[in-house]
């Protein structure tokens, strides 16, 4: 390559602006040997000095993210050597890390070559890689809930069972929501925790509307009523009371445990259905962990204190009769987080192609109100042979998905994986639902659009 730095349209401008560093330069190049009669140290000290260098770096396709090389270019006026010398590319000693965005701020709107260059699968890999949990950091934050949530759960189902019938099993906790599905990402700091209680001998059901029943206490006169002041009218255990109650167990747990000025800061807040644990280290790190009162009536059947959600369509075999302020709601939390965590086999990816998902529709404002809730859905839905869902072909799953979704979506209908009787959809604005739709076909037309909002992921 012959360049001649003098054609540059900064060449001249520079050297009339500072004429006696123009003859200095120039004098002190004129005297140079020609590089390649140099010695190697002399050789560095003469480029560093004398010239300055250009940078280039290039991105090897087959190492995006962890690896870069860097090419220093020199250019030689010599008169001695009349045209210019280039140094050999050397490798830089330090990785071209990615840049990351703690916001989820577009970091660029422009996609590399080397990443639209790569097959569908791959792009999905390598953004199902950026998202995975840090080991060490989930291993240490897991540890951190066990020790100290434990320990305020203990407290908490001590007193809960101190009027437990007999016959009836000691209050457990169950461990659920996308941290033990396998389907977190960004950062390991929300956990859910249900408290679950055994109310097979003290408690009855009346189910009222899909998904949703009224609790009350068995009215046989030698059984303790432990619910007592959770009670309303009939023998009705008012959610709202239960929750009064339980947060009151959590904060005396927490007054028990916090002892110690080293420990972690605990703090205890509402958090809609849930009582909120906050766990914040000396160091920052902060994590979040909601507790939720759970009822278990028989192996499939638990119920939660979550608000009535009035659905848009009825079912015509039900109706509502008595106040929705009394009903407490069907949870499937345990099921789903057990059948999530061992959906998949030694290669299989429907949890990777869940967890993709989830950053594509959180970080895309215009698919926020298709919740992971819906996406866990869908993909439940999609149960097929095993083969077809092998890490390998996880593209042509991840296409399925979007598709089916885009269906669902065109339908305004998607039934609940347990209770099929409940729409989803139900409730959310017919012009929403067509926003989301055709961001999702676009999505699925586009290879442009898809391949940006991917790369946004990394």
């Amino acid at each position: 390559m012959n360049l001649d730095v003098r054609r540059h349209p900064g060449y001249r401008h520079r050297f009339n602006a500072e004429p006696e560093r123009s003859t200095r330069v120039r004098e002190e190049v004129a005297s140079r040997i020609p590089e390649w009669q140099m010695e190697r140290d002399y050789l560095n000290d003469y480029r560093r000095n004398v010239f300055p260098k250009r940078h280039i770096r290039y991105r090897p396709r087959a190492y995006p993210a962890s690896f870069g090389t860097e090419f220093t270019f020199v250019c030689v006026d010599d008169p001695q050597y009349r045209r210019d010398v280039f140094s050999s590319p050397a490798q830089s000693r330090y990785p071209v890390v990615a840049l990351e965005s703690k916001s989820h701020l577009v970091k660029s709107s422009v996609v590399p070559e080397w990443f639209e260059a790569l097959y569908f699968t791959e792009q999905l890999k390598m953004c199902h890689r950026k998202l995975k949990l840090d080991d060490d950091q989930t291993k240490h934050a897991k540890v951190l809930v066990r020790r100290y949530i434990g320990a305020i759960v203990d407290s908490v189902n001590e007193e809960i069972d101190a009027s437990r019938p007999e016959g009836a099993s000691r209050t457990r906790i169950e461990y659920t929501g996308s941290m033990y599905e396998g389907t977190k990402f960004g950062q390991p700091d929300e956990f859910d925790i249900m408290v679950v209680i055994d109310g097979s001998e003290d408690i009855e059901d009346e189910k009222m509307t899909p998904g949703y029943a009224r609790l009350r206490v068995d009215q046989r006169p030698f059984l303790p009523y432990r619910f007592s002041r959770c009670l309303a009218g009939d023998k009705n255990i008012n959610p709202t009371k239960m929750l009064d109650w339980f947060y009151g167990l959590v904060q005396r747990g927490i007054n028990k445990i916090s002892t110690s000025a080293l420990d972690p800061v605990l703090k205890v807040s509402r958090h809609g259905p849930a009582v909120m644990v906050n766990i914040k280290e000396r160091n920052g790190l902060s994590i979040d962990v909601d507790l939720v009162l759970c009822i278990q009536l028989d192996q499939q059947t638990y119920y939660v204190a979550k608000p009535y959600k009035d659905y848009a369509e009825e079912p015509p075999d039900w109706s509502l009769t008595c106040d929705p302020a009394m009903l407490w709601r069907q949870s499937f939390s345990v099921t789903e987080t057990r059948t999530l965590a061992s959906i998949d086999g030694a290669h299989g990816c429907r949890r990777d192609c869940l967890r993709v998902l989830k950053s594509v529709f959180r970080r895309e404002p215009g698919l926020s109100k298709f919740t992971s809730f819906h996406l866990k859905t869908v993909l439940l839905r999609m149960f097929e042979e095993e083969d077809q869902w092998q890490s390998s072909n996880m593209g042509d799953r991840f296409f399925d998905l979007l598709l089916r979704i885009e269906a669902c979506l065109e339908d305004r209908r998607l039934p609940h994986f347990y209770l099929p009787e409940l729409n989803l959809l139900d409730g959310i604005r017919h012009v929403t639902i067509e926003n989301v739709r055709r961001r999702v076909t676009q999505l699925i037309d586009n290879e442009h659009e898809r391949n940006r909002i991917l790369y946004i992921c990394l």
